[in-house]
């Protein structure tokens, strides 16, 4: 079932008649160029096939796996309005001690996902009954997963193998930040580094 990005408002695309495109940060550009794949928006004549290539390689991966895609500016809005959601930072404990979105939660995943036969492994440093645990039983709620955003985007991340299992062990409103924690800091949005209080999500 083809999933479409997570859109609370109009989505305007600064992409299009912004100026000089080389200003544009690259997560910046990714959350761009998907989003207006996603929505079936026209992209423009000069953005470079390498970032439709990486935009289109994003889409497919949460397609066949059955999570959305949400970007930056979308997050922030969801915090901004308290909306409950549930937020994982997927990278390493040191990556999430040195700054992350406000009340992620830290469960850290490898980048590898399958083993030589194309089957998915286990591959994260917590066992999958206490993923259930951190998840909670609710299979509705909204769950977000990001990671540090450095992978290219051809290699599954820590964040899509926990969207992935996620998916898998039965939650159904599962999405992925389009860029990561770098998206994230390009916009110039805040981090901190206080863990989120028990219960918190």
């Amino acid at each position: 079932m083809k999933k479409r990005l997570l859109s609370f408002a109009i989505i305007v695309l600064t992409l299009i008649g912004c100026g000089d495109r080389n200003q544009t940060p690259q997560n910046i550009a990714l959350e761009e160029v998907v989003t207006a794949l996603i929505n079936s928006h026209p992209l423009p004549a000069n953005t470079p096939q390498t970032l439709i290539d990486d935009a289109q390689s994003l889409i497919m991966r949460s397609e066949n796996n059955g999570y959305g895609l949400i970007n930056s500016k979308e997050l922030f809005t969801l915090l901004e309005q308290n909306t409950p959601i549930q937020i994982i930072d997927s990278s390493s404990e040191g990556n999430y001690l040195l700054g992350h979105i406000q009340n992620a939660k830290n469960i850290e995943f490898n980048s590898q996902s399958g083993n030589a036969n194309g089957e998915m492994i286990w591959n994260a440093k917590i066992t999958q009954e206490d993923f259930v645990k951190k998840l909670g039983n609710n299979k509705e709620k909204l769950i977000i997963f990001y990671d540090t955003g450095d992978l290219p985007m051809y290699q599954a991340s820590p964040a899509t193998n926990a969207c992935k299992w996620a998916k898998k062990l039965g939650y159904n409103n599962v999405y992925k930040l389009i860029g990561g924690l770098k998206a994230w800091r390009e916009r110039e949005y805040p981090l901190t580094q206080e863990k989120p209080k028990c219960c918190n999500h």
